[in-house]
């Protein structure tokens, strides 16, 4: 059932699996037999005594997302095979459940693409670090006032960590907030020198530029970045090659003082 209010766009938005599935819930709630064949078929999945507490529909659904840490693809890709296998239709059997679910999941694929398009990914494996999340988001986003002056983040750690999915993961949610956050991803890796640094970044503000005499490039930069009036995020990722590269190292220096200048002249001009 299409609705007004659903779509992925506008964080105001109903999710349209939410809408997919209260219209499941209303239909298996009210055809006993098919429901109790979608537990049968879902019992290795949800185990005996998930079996035995669930008595509506929305219970089965919430249990399925919640009985292993799914991506939201996995749950969809989840549900499509066992309304198959039950050749499920709703609406005095003219809608297949299958295909309602998998016109979602090729729309939900389309939106994360967009998304990646814009500099947002999600990494569909990341669980937990809540207070991280909402420490940092608070941060960027001046909902802390005790953060209010700070203009920049710096997510440290070994590699393998986890840092990017962790950046990537508050720039989805500041993406998907009310105030819409524009993300714009500075990928450096195998970049060796602050030259590659500015020339990414003054690429992906979708500035042209013909010199590449550093002092003039940031001059450059520092021109066009207090024109930005939207809320900004400049996400610099792997800047940690940079630093430790061979090549690099005799550029740490001047990175590190490119970085303290630049959040300088973020605090003069915001």
């Amino acid at each position: 059932m299409e609705h007004p209010a659903v779509g992925f766009d506008d964080p105001t938005l109903i999710d349209p699996l939410d809408a997919i599935l209260n219209d499941l819930a209303n239909d298996l709630d009210g055809d006993p037999t098919t429901f109790q064949d979608l537990l049968q078929i879902s019992r290795s999945e949800l185990g005996p005594n998930n079996m035995a507490n669930i008595t509506t529909a929305m219970e089965y659904f919430r249990s399925i997302e919640n009985n292993k840490v799914y991506d939201k693809l996995d749950l969809v890709d989840y549900l499509i095979n066992v309304t198959d296998t039950l050749n499920y239709h709703t609406v005095m059997g003219t809608n297949r459940v299958s295909d309602q679910l998998s016109l979602y999941k090729e729309r939900l694929l389309k939106h994360r693409e967009a998304l990646r398009t814009k500099g947002v990914d999600i990494d569909k494996n990341f669980v937990g670090r809540i207070d991280d999340i909402k420490k940092i988001e608070g941060v960027i986003s001046g909902d802390f006032a005790h953060y209010d002056s700070v203009r920049g983040v710096c997510i440290c750690g070994l590699g393998g960590m986890g840092k990017t999915s962790l950046a990537n993961e508050v720039c989805y949610r500041l993406y998907k907030s009310n105030q819409r956050w524009k993300i714009i991803r500075i990928d450096l890796r195998e970049r060796d020198t602050l030259l590659d640094l500015l020339s990414l970044t003054l690429t992906e503000l979708h500035e042209t530029f013909s010199s590449t005499d550093i002092p003039e490039m940031i001059k450059k930069l520092w021109k066009i970045i207090p024109d930005i009036k939207r809320r900004t995020v400049l996400l610099f990722d792997n800047i940690d090659g940079l630093l430790q590269n061979r090549k690099g190292r005799q550029q740490i220096s001047p990175v590190l003082k490119f970085f303290n200048d630049f959040l300088q002249m973020l605090d003069d001009t915001t």
